[in-house]
């Protein structure tokens, strides 16, 4: 016997009535299911480009935290005395009495949100700062430091400082163009930009290859000197800021002039910015001059002088030199002498005391003496 089919398993032809009924349905589901697809895809789509847009920003972030990580140098050089020791320690907030420099010394600073280093060297001579311009020319900064209270030695200690640095530095370029490095090229542009391409003064001044700052210590005694004096090293300085590439600043203890030179520094260090609503060039107070703001022509001429080194000059440099040289005659400073006492033996200083490395020493000494003894004996 077989069995019949139920209900449920017939499967029996939609009336005529029903089949338009039906072919609505389906075309519904379609568009229902070809809408749902397309929603997908463009969900998808916008769901890949914001990981890419996400990807791209976490990449820029991540190359703006090592450009701002990489460790820039400031080499300090100077006058003898001239507070350079007492400005750096200002400068990072350290109570510590300052020391003479007996050699080059490296202090490293660092912001207070923990990523940028910065390393500073004390050079106390010229020999020093040769050594002290390293390889890594691109994030190195000069700081010239002078004694206003003692401008007999204004011109020699500039420009014994000045050409020392300037020597090593075209040593390092002419280093990077046998290597054929596109790193000359850059700082060349980047020292021109300092000044604006469309400066008057470009084919006249010789500006460094790496930014410089010039800071005029001891304010405090330079303003009791007499107008013209005044006027003679101020215009002197701001040629020399100029003509060498450089920003100009007078400073002294006074806490308002330390806080403007600390901003400065620290545009130096950790490219802080330094906003300079307008420059100060008035002679009778202390200057502020960023480079680039100056101009020969504001500067003026050099005062009138007659000596042999004056009239001998065919360069700008030259007639300012003769012209200060012979108003302020300079003294026979030896820049090659440490700043400490020749007298004082700093392996003798108990301020420099390190255990090991005196213990080595004498043991040096000692062998030194044997052999002296042993040498005499022969003879």
């Amino acid at each position: 016997m077989t069995d019949r089919p139920t209900s449920a398993q017939r499967r029996l032809p939609a009336r005529p009535d029903q089949q338009p009924q039906q072919q609505q349905r389906q075309q519904r589901k379609s568009k229902s299911s070809s809408s749902s697809t397309g929603t997908a895809t463009q969900s998808s789509s916008a769901s890949s480009s914001a990981k890419d847009l996400w990807k791209i920003a976490q990449h820029q972030a991540a190359r703006e935290k090592a450009k701002d990580a990489e460790e820039r140098t400031v080499l300090f050089v100077g006058s003898q005395s001239g507070g350079k020791s007492t400005m750096i320690l200002r400068f990072l907030d350290r109570e510590v009495a300052p020391k003479p420099t007996v050699a080059l010394e490296y202090t490293f600073g660092r912001r207070a949100r923990g990523h940028d280093l910065t390393a500073i060297k004390r050079a106390p001579h010229p020999s020093a700062s040769d050594v002290s311009v390293s390889q890594r020319i691109r994030s190195l900064c000069v700081v010239l430091v002078v004694d206003l209270s003692q401008p007999q030695q204004l011109w020699t200690t500039s420009e014994a400082l000045l050409s020392s640095v300037r020597r090593r530095i075209d040593k390092v370029i002419d280093d990077l163009n046998r290597r054929e490095s596109k790193l000359p090229a850059y700082l060349k542009k980047k020292s021109v930009s300092r000044y604006g391409d469309d400066h008057p003064d470009l084919p006249m001044i010789q500006p460094l290859l790496v930014p410089l700052l010039i800071v005029g210590t001891k304010y405090d005694v330079f303003q009791n000197f007499d107008s013209e004096r005044r006027k003679t090293i101020a215009r002197t300085l701001r040629f020399l800021a100029h003509f060498h590439g450089g920003s100009l600043i007078f400073t002294s203890q006074e806490e308002s002039l330390m806080v403007r030179c600390r901003a400065q520094l620290a545009n130096f260090a950790f490219k802080i910015p330094f906003n300079v609503r307008s420059a100060h060039f008035d002679h009778n107070k202390p200057l502020l001059i960023p480079v680039g703001a100056d101009s020969l022509e504001s500067i003026g001429a050099p005062p009138q002088a007659a000596g042999q080194a004056a009239l001998s000059a065919r360069t700008p440099l030259g007639l300012w030199k003769g012209a200060f040289t012979e108003i302020f005659p300079q003294d026979g400073v030896d820049m090659d002498r440490p700043e400490a006492d020749d007298k004082t033996d700093p392996a003798q200083d108990t301020r420099y005391k390190e255990p090991a490395i005196d213990e080595a020493r004498q043991r040096k000494m000692q062998e030194l003496e044997r052999y002296k003894r042993h040498a005499d004996r022969r003879r």
